[in-house]
This record gives structure tokens, C-alpha cells and sequence, in this order.
């Protein structure tokens, strides 16, 4: 599995292409008979092909 889009709503230093860059090098473990692969780029995303994770961080500086 890869990354293929990001959403962001960051407000860190960090700008966002170097944030979605840093995502993309993250393995994800998931089994791929699980999923069915969109041959089309329009194609709605639901369970068979999509994977959606939400992180919520917040940094504290000392």
C-alpha cells in the first residue's frame, strides 16, 4: 500500500509538500487481497480500495 493523496490542515513549520513527502516514506502493513484496486482515476473510494487514517498532534515546545 502507498500514499496517494494527503489532506492537511497544518500549522506547523514544516511546509506541506516535505510533510506529505515524509508521510509517503511510512509503510503501511495491510493485506492487498483485502482490496480492490481503482483502474480509473474518477472512481468513487469506498472500503475495497481506500484506507483512511486521521492524526491529530499537537507540538509543545519547551
Amino acid at each position: 500500500m502507498t500514499i496517494e493523496r494527503v489532506y492537511i490542515a497544518n500549522t506547523s513549520l514544516i511546509q506541506d509538500e516535505v510533510l506529505s513527502h515524509r508521510l509517503g516514506l511510512i509503510p503501511i502493513s495491510a493485506d492487498p487481497r483485502l482490496f480492490e484496486y481503482p483502474y480509473n482515476a474518477g472512481d468513487d473510494r469506498n472500503e475495497k480500495n481506500t484506507i483512511v487514517f486521521k492524526v491529530q498532534t499537537i507540538c509543545w515546545l519547551p
